[in-house]
């Protein structure tokens, strides 16, 4: 199996803003892929780079501008930012944060109880599969909410 390049990930998830009647265009795929970069802040700025080529924060940066694409309702998210450096963190919560502010339902789901705070509106704990609170924002801080989880 071989290994895709930054503007094929970002593009295979909606191929009809860079085709017509089948048929890809180079051009537009090459302008769309560059927006999208621009956008998620991919670095480098390198279209037909291998995406094992990137670091993980950018990895995930591609797989954002992928899915940003097809313009979802709603978009879940188990983890986003594991792995990833402090920096392409900052990135992609603000990337979460562009699609909240279009009107996207984001579920975000994390393991990092600062990330549930800093994120969530709403925030549903479970602990074996039952909730067991329900915390708006500003009303928790990240030990109670590891505490009420385990």
């Amino acid at each position: 199996m071989r290994e895709f390049s930054v503007a094929e990930n970002m593009t295979i998830a909606n191929l009809s803003t860079v085709t017509t009647r089948g048929f890809l265009s180079r051009r537009r795929e090459r302008a769309e892929v560059d927006h999208w970069i621009d956008i998620c802040g991919v670095r480098p700025r390198r279209p037909k780079l291998n995406i094992l080529g990137l670091s993980g924060g950018n990895q995930q940066k591609v797989a954002f501008g992928k899915v940003a694409r097809t313009d979802p309702r709603i978009l879940l998210l188990d983890d986003p930012t594991r792995g990833v450096d402090v920096g392409a963190k900052e990135d992609l919560h603000e990337l979460i944060e562009t699609f909240t502010e279009r009107g996207t339902a984001v579920v975000l789901c994390s393991s990092e109880s600062e990330e549930l705070v800093r994120m969530c509106h709403r925030t549903l704990v479970l602990r074996r599969g039952k909730q067991v609170a329900e915390l708006g924002r500003g009303t928790t801080d990240p030990n109670t909410l590891t505490q009420l989880a385990l």
